[in-house]
């Protein structure tokens, strides 16, 4: 017997998450570096697809009808599903493919933070915290960069989720 509900996720997880690795790579071939702002909006991308995964089951199971906990499970499902594949192909790309990106883009924006301390510091910044924060960025790896992402994509998935379940419920 097949799960439902992932037989209805699979194929928004797989369009999600290969649409989160071409943003990932589309940035990276045009020579953006890791802490740039927009490569930071990839949390963006499975939310429609968790509207559609909801319009689908809601059409085509269950009679019509989408309980709340239904709609949570899907949503969920389809950030997280999307989460797993970029974070295995972000893992597979710092440590295969690219080896030395992480420490560009490291190298890249402490040079960013000392070039523009004098704006940081009339910003109201103190000169002390912008040499912690350079030494704390010395101090990221992939870890702490899949930690961040799992955060981000949770805490907005989750919201998001939440959201969707109420409005497809009726």
């Amino acid at each position: 017997m097949k799960n439902q509900y992932i037989h209805v996720a699979l194929k928004p997880v797989m369009v999600s998450g290969a649409l989160c690795v071409t943003y990932f790579l589309a940035f990276y071939f045009m020579g953006t570096h890791l802490f740039d702002g927009a490569m930071g909006f990839d949390v963006f991308i499975p939310l429609p697809f968790c509207g559609i995964t909801l319009f689908f089951f809601k059409k085509y199971y269950n009679n019509g009808e989408l309980r709340f906990w239904q709609g949570m499970i899907l949503s969920e499902g389809v950030v997280f599903g999307s989460l797993i594949l970029l974070s295995f192909y972000l893992m597979l790309h710092f440590y295969f493919f690219d080896t030395t990106y992480l420490q560009e883009s490291i190298t890249v924006k402490n040079n960013e933070m000392l070039r523009n301390k004098d704006l940081y510091i009339a910003s109201g910044r103190t000169e002390k915290e912008i040499y912690h924060q350079i030494e704390q960025l010395k101090l990221t790896t992939v870890g702490v960069i899949l930690a961040n992402k799992i955060l981000w994509f949770g805490a907005l998935g989750f919201l998001y989720s939440l959201l969707l379940s109420i409005v497809f419920r009726k």
